[in-house]
C-alpha cells in the first residue's frame, strides 16, 4: 500500500487540483456555461437597448451582428479554455503562498464591490446583485485572484531591485 506523503488535510484539494490539471475539460466546461451566460446576457442587453430606440431586432439577429459567422461560439471556447488553465494557476499559486480565502472575505469583498459600484454608478448596489450579474464562481475566481497578485506583489516590493543591461552601476 502507498503512503500518502503530503499533508493529510491536503489531500482533497491537491487531489482535486490534480483532477483540475488531469482533465481540464470538465473545468472548460464549468468556465463555458459561465461565457455561454455572459454572451446571451449581452445579447438580451442588446435587444433591449435597440427597442429604448425604437429599433426591434431578435435576439438571434443581434448576436449575429455582435458575433458574425458563429464566432460567438468561438469566444466562449477559447475564454473558458484561457479561464480554465488560468483558475489552475491562481488555485496552485494561492496554494504554494499559503493564502486562505474564507467564506467570510468572500461576503466582505463582495459588499466592498457593491459598494464601490454604489459610489461610482450613484444606485445603490447590493452584494447579492452584484453575484448575480457575475455569479459566484466568477467573483471568487477575481479576488482570488486580485489577493494571490496582491501578495505576490509584497513579497517582491522588498526585493532588492535588478540592474538593467547597459546600465553603467558599478
Amino acid at each position: 500500500m502507498k503512503k500518502i506523503i503530503n499533508n493529510p488535510t491536503d489531500v482533497v484539494s491537491e487531489a482535486l487540483m490534480g483532477m483540475q490539471a488531469a482533465y481540464p475539460d470538465k473545468l472548460v466546461s464549468t468556465f463555458e456555461k459561465i461565457y455561454t451566460d455572459y454572451v446571451n446576457r449581452e445579447v438580451s442587453d442588446m435587444v433591449a437597448t435597440y427597442a429604448q430606440y425604437g429599433q426591434t431586432y431578435t435576439k438571434k439577429e443581434v448576436r449575429e451582428m455582435l458575433y458574425p459567422d458563429g464566432s460567438d461560439k468561438t469566444y466562449i471556447e477559447e475564454s473558458a479554455k484561457k479561464a480554465a488553465y488560468q483558475y489552475i494557476v491562481v488555485k496552485l499559486t494561492q496554494k504554494a503562498l499559503g493564502i486562505e480565502y474564507t467564506d467570510e472575505d468572500y461576503a466582505a469583498d463582495l459588499e466592498q464591490i457593491a459598494k464601490d459600484y454604489t459610489s461610482y454608478y450613484g444606485v445603490e448596489y447590493t452584494a447579492k446583485e452584484i453575484e448575480s450579474l457575475y455569479g459566484e464562481e466568477v467573483m471568487r475566481l477575481s479576488f482570488i485572484e486580485t489577493l494571490v497578485t496582491d501578495t505576490l506583489l509584497d513579497r517582491i516590493s522588498g526585493a532588492p531591485e535588478i540592474p538593467q543591461s547597459g546600465t553603467s552601476e558599478s
